[in-house]
């Protein structure tokens, strides 16, 4: 379909019942290629003869205000917990640091995207400078069986009460912020802001590349939303692959065609002994 034959001739294929029976597979060499899931592929950075071929993803992780609620509705507010908010240190308790800090939901990288946006910052003196309004409790939703959320929302929680403010955990029901995780596409972004008609009338790359920057601003400057970064993710290829795949989030395999295999008693004499092996 890519016009690109890969060296591979031969590919057996396994119909198995969940990622976790994906995962035994992979580690007992009965597969050789894994598209791995977001929080499986930094365990196999440092086997031996396992190799890990990272790219950024479209997976944001944000915060989103409820501006028709006391907390939210108020500007001041939403600037206190972007400044209160330290996404270097969430992303580190949450993802192991594996990912690309940015302000709005525009992915630095992408073709109408470059550099991350910058703006508000981590600034904790500023932060408690800044007197809430009408605040109360704080209600920050998370989902709960989302294991990078879980982990992040104790570390929100933490700064946010850093910066004077009184927090409540929640998993369900009403907030005042929600902290969320989304595959972020130029679309998506526009739609979680209410800005499609930004789009609408974008035809050539050159209007949706004006259109993307009038998202970018809208989001600087009225903060409904606030990006803390997107999520790294990796294919990892194990013993008897040889070859650099050039993964992305659109093809998980991207590359695929540049990888070879070693015969079987080469992939047996180079597993024997191996320290980190992934079957050990």
């Amino acid at each position: 379909y890519f016009g690109m034959r890969p060296y591979i001739t031969d590919v057996k294929v396994y119909f198995v019942r969940d990622g976790a029976a994906v995962e035994q597979c992979f580690e007992a060499s009965r597969t050789n290629l894994m598209q791995t899931d977001y929080f499986t592929w930094g365990s196999y950075v440092n086997h031996k003869n396992l190799t890990v071929h990272p790219f950024e993803s479209y997976e944001a992780v944000y915060l989103e205000f409820n501006t028709t609620g006391t907390f939210g509705m108020v500007y001041s507010n939403r600037e206190k917990t972007a400044l209160a908010v330290d996404a270097v240190r969430v992303l580190r308790d949450a993802y192991w640091g594996k990912g690309t800090i940015t302000e709005t939901l525009l992915r630095p990288g992408s073709w109408y995207k470059d550099e991350p946006t910058k703006n508000y910052g981590y600034d904790a003196e500023k932060a408690a400078n800044i007197v809430a309004v009408s605040s109360g409790t704080v209600r920050l939703l998370y989902d709960k069986e989302d294991p990078v959320l879980s982990a992040a929302a104790d570390t929100v929680k933490m700064q946010l009460e850093a910066s004077g403010l009184k927090v409540q955990l929640k998993t369900t029901g009403g907030y005042d912020i929600a902290l969320r995780r989304d595959r972020m596409t130029l679309m998506k972004a526009a739609q979680v802001v209410g800005k499609q008609d930004l789009l609408a009338a974008a035809e050539t790359e050159d209007d949706i590349r004006a259109a993307a920057e009038q998202l970018d601003t809208y989001m600087n400057e009225e903060l409904v939303v606030y990006n803390l970064f997107f999520l790294t993710q990796a294919a990892v290829t194990g013993y008897g692959i040889e070859g650099e795949m050039t993964p992305g989030d659109w093809n998980g395999y991207g590359g695929i065609e540049e990888l070879y295999m070693q015969t079987e008693e080469e992939t047996a004499s180079n597993t024997v002994g191996a320290e980190g092996g992934a079957a050990q």
